[in-house]
């Protein structure tokens, strides 16, 4: 009998521990982000299948839900969901955010119709129109823009930024190399140039969590100094040992090593 209640006990502890499987949820906007994402309803793409084996090496499921770029980033920020997938840092996001390396690197750089000289730091940008995604980090800090002009545009995906300069209601736009060099490659747009030097971007990508979601559990961080500007590794809390998401940094983490995320990588870009 006691055999048979004990039996009885760690099945229904089985199924308990199997129906409380861990949730995490993606947020991303409507538009596409080629070949990182689809458009809605499509959630297919690079994102997705990185973020999902990452789920699943620690027994939890990914779910994405899509709203327009703000609400979006409203719902992070409410802890509605728990992460977006590339998240530039900046001191506003750090704020609400955590930072979490995805193991993919990026550079941002700028990109006009042909014909412009070559754009460097060091070019001014009196005059200018920059075209600006709502809701998008400052790609321009340190700059002198007070002589510049933005285009703030809400949906931007990189086809219809393209479609704004060459109307000419912008002269140029910041945004991920491999990104723009994707679009460039497989729409043959052969009247676009890339401008590598304009903007002193180079950095790991990274999984932006909202520290309001549900999963977050963060403590002290002893190794943050005050006195260095704020930065995705020098924040003052840090994530607690064992907990959800760090579970899934470390997911992250051993997939570089493995080389599977560079594999990945090799499929949707090369």
């Amino acid at each position: 009998m006691r055999l048979l209640l004990g039996c009885l006990v760690a099945l229904c502890s089985y199924v308990t521990v199997a129906s409380a499987t861990t949730e995490i949820i993606m947020g991303y906007r409507t538009t596409a982000k080629m070949p990182y994402i689809h458009a809605e309803p499509s959630d297919d793409g690079f994102y997705f299948e990185l973020y999902d084996e990452a789920a699943k090496r620690i027994g939890a499921t990914l779910k994405v839900v899509r709203l327009p770029k703000l609400r979006v980033l409203h719902a992070l920020e409410a802890g509605e969901i728990d992460f977006y997938p590339g998240f530039a840092f900046d001191e506003e996001r750090a704020k609400y955010a955590y930072w979490v390396p995805n193991g993919t690197y990026q550079r941002d750089v700028a990109i006009t119709l042909k014909g412009r000289p070559l754009m460097t730091q060091a070019t001014s940008l009196d005059g200018l129109t920059q075209l600006v995604a709502l809701g998008n980090p400052d790609y321009l800090v340190g700059r002198d823009t007070s002589q510049m002009d933005q285009l703030t545009v809400s949906e931007l995906d990189v086809g219809r930024a393209m479609t704004f300069l060459r109307r000419g209601r912008a002269d140029f736009y910041v945004y991920e190399e491999d990104t723009l060099r994707y679009f460039l490659k497989t729409e043959g747009s052969s009247d676009m140039m890339i401008h590598p030097q304009f903007v002193d971007r180079s950095s790991p990508s990274w999984a932006g969590f909202s520290r309001n979601s549900a999963l977050f559990e963060g403590q002290e961080n002893p190794a943050y100094d005050p006195n260095l500007p704020l930065a995705w590794d020098n924040m003052p809390m840090q994530l607690v040992p064992g907990s959800v998401i760090d579970e899934f940094q470390q997911a992250l983490h051993q997939m570089e090593m493995e080389g599977w995320t560079q594999a990945l990588y090799r499929k949707y870009f090369e």
